[in-house]
């Protein structure tokens, strides 16, 4: 009688996609949708959109005749003028919201797959721990410029054809670039920071709180080390401040827009944070990914 060996046939699927991270992106946006109260965020998010699209419609209008008497009045009014700081301030203005939305899609990402076993379901097919850790970076990224960066570029690109001509162009066409670049700065170390509280707690609610008590900790402490060294330079500590930085070195360097805690402080020190915020969190992230592949 033939013996047979004890084990798993091998998995004989055909991939759908050319890159198999995409599958995990996909599966991640359609538990996402799956929440109410995301859904909600994003509303907000949208009105916040509609806000900045009236704003333009309205200063764009109102240049189109630049003689009129009423024109210079209007603009005089620095919540109708559309200039750099109108752009800066949408994405500094949605990272509030971004934060919220990440901890409500994110905080269960790993957790969730630990504690319902999904590890071995993941890596029993042809998916390594870069498959699994692009396709959930990559889903929280897809979402965070959904809410900045591509519907900033959407406005200015309205702008444009609002107001036609060669100084509309030659003002806002660094824009995108710049809005990408702040969006990212503000994506990645949060998202990476909610995916490795995700795997070091046992429950997304522990993670979400994680994640919360570290940032007002780091802000607190920041304040705190400048008001006793009396040296407001020192709040560069704090990372959302540090991203904001990075955000003005962008766009403009002038650094009024946000107080005068960052006059003399140059971008390389917030450089520095936000990278080792990234290099920490994500470090953790992929650590205990491939230890989980390993196990499996």
């Amino acid at each position: 009688m033939p013996i047979y060996k004890q084990q798993y046939r091998q998995y004989s699927g055909v991939s759908r996609h050319h890159f198999r991270w995409v599958v995990i992106i996909e599966q991640e946006l359609h538990l996402a949708m799956q929440s109410r109260l995301l859904k909600y965020l994003m509303l907000f998010g949208l009105l916040h959109v509609l806000m900045r699209l009236a704003q333009i419609m309205i200063y764009d209008i109102i240049m189109q005749d630049p003689n009129n008497p009423m024109t210079q009045a209007f603009l005089q009014l620095d919540f109708i003028v559309v200039n750099a700081r109108t752009f800066f301030d949408f994405i500094r203005m949605q990272a509030t919201l971004l934060l919220l939305v990440f901890l409500v899609m994110g905080s269960g990402m790993v957790c969730n797959d630990f504690k319902n076993n999904l590890m071995e379901v993941y890596f029993a097919k042809p998916l390594n721990w870069k498959d699994y850790v692009l396709g959930k970076l990559g889903a929280l990224v897809l979402v965070g410029l959904c809410l900045t960066a591509i519907p900033g570029t959407l406005l200015v690109i309205l702008h444009n054809l609002l107001l036609p001509g060669w100084n509309t162009l030659q003002e806002t066409w660094t824009f995108p670039f710049a809005m990408f670049g702040f969006s990212l700065l503000i994506i990645l170390p949060t998202a990476l920071s909610i995916l490795a509280a995700s795997c070091l707690m046992s429950s997304e609610s522990f993670a979400a709180a994680a994640v919360f008590v570290l940032v007002v900790t780091n802000g607190v402490f920041a304040s705190t080390l400048s008001g006793i060294l009396f040296d407001p330079r020192y709040m560069i500590i704090s990372t959302p401040l540090a991203v904001y930085r990075l955000g003005l070195a962008l766009f403009t360097s002038e650094t009024r827009y946000i107080g005068q805690d960052f006059m003399g402080v140059g971008w390389q020190p917030a450089l520095v944070n936000v990278l080792l915020v990234c290099v920490v969190a994500g470090s953790i992230f992929i650590l205990r990914v491939r230890k989980a592949e390993v196990a499996v």
